[in-house]
């Protein structure tokens, strides 16, 4: 079955004044989203998901030891992807 194709294309263009001055591309805006610091919040909730876990491992097993080993495992693993991750880029 044919469809039918427009001509001529809807879209109007407008030509550059200056074609070599004006390349097209305008400076992109930062989307809000693009600015947080995800690896950061990551670690916050690697945190007190340990913390939380260590505290029902006192109060309800009375274990010490157990709640040490979780908050030292937490911290190991924040560190581990701490140093692996590469630094965020300073855009100023």
């Amino acid at each position: 079955m044919p469809s039918h194709l427009p001509d001529k294309p809807r879209a109007k263009t407008i030509t550059a004044k200056d074609p070599g001055r004006d390349s097209g591309k305008r400076a992109r805006t930062e989307h809000p989203i693009e600015t947080i610091d995800w690896l950061a919040i990551w670690s916050l909730s690697i945190g007190f998901c340990a913390a939380f876990m260590a505290a029902i491992v006192v109060y309800n097993d009375h274990d010490n030891t157990g709640a040490s080993v979780i908050l030292a495992g937490a911290a190991g693993i924040i560190a581990l992807v701490l140093f692996v991750s590469e630094a965020p880029r300073d855009e100023s």
